[in-house]
């Protein structure tokens, strides 16, 4: 007990059943207090600073009242801890938990067959698009490669010759023609891979 403090019997009393509950309420007080008693036992807590209004007449034991019984004033409770936080996170929490579970129930269950990965099929290049469409017996005009790859003139000469020739090697025929396909008139090579 704090010996700078002396609390008659009645007080100690009152403060040791304030520590004991879990707000610091002063209140109920003993039995045996009543009417001016209340009065003169609540005026000298509040003269002694050992009690403080909490709003509306609503008193609780402070860190002062703690020291004054001898005892440690408790570790504030953070907002958010506080037992009806605890009890509402943890209503929340079996809610969560039991529309979980009913979901599972109404989903249906997995098949224990593993899907088929169908292969990915691979975007087909620029270069394979032409390949094909020299290989057509018709076989493919410059312009007809141009229309395909959006590429240049110039660039669709220079893959003939340096690609499909040089580097793969493939036997490529060219034959000039003053008409296409449509039939119109000019001076047209349509070029063609030939089976060797």
């Amino acid at each position: 007990m704090n010996q700078a403090i002396k609390l008659t019997p009645t007080q100690q009393t009152i403060l040791e059943a304030a520590a004991k509950r879990q707000d610091g309420s002063i209140h109920p007080l003993p039995e045996r207090i009543k009417g001016a008693a209340v009065m003169k036992v609540m005026g000298s807590l509040k003269k002694k600073e050992l009690i403080q209004d909490v709003g509306d007449e609503n008193w609780r034991i402070n860190d002062a009242g703690y020291q004054a019984i001898g005892q440690q004033p408790p570790t504030p409770i953070k907002r958010g801890n506080t037992p009806a936080d605890i009890g509402i996170r943890a209503a929340k929490e079996e809610d969560r938990m039991r529309q979980e579970l009913k979901k599972k129930e109404t989903d249906p269950k997995p098949t224990t067959e593993p899907k088929s990965k169908k292969p990915k099929q691979k975007k087909q290049t620029k270069q394979a698009r032409v390949i094909e469409m020299l290989k057509r017996p018709q076989g493919a005009t410059l312009e007809q490669i141009v229309q395909e790859t959006a590429w240049q003139n110039h660039t669709v000469r220079g893959f003939l010759s340096g690609t499909i020739k040089k580097r793969l090697g493939l036997n490529l025929t060219s034959q000039r023609t003053n008409k296409d396909e449509a039939g119109d008139q000019g001076a047209f090579s349509t070029y063609r891979i030939a089976e060797t």
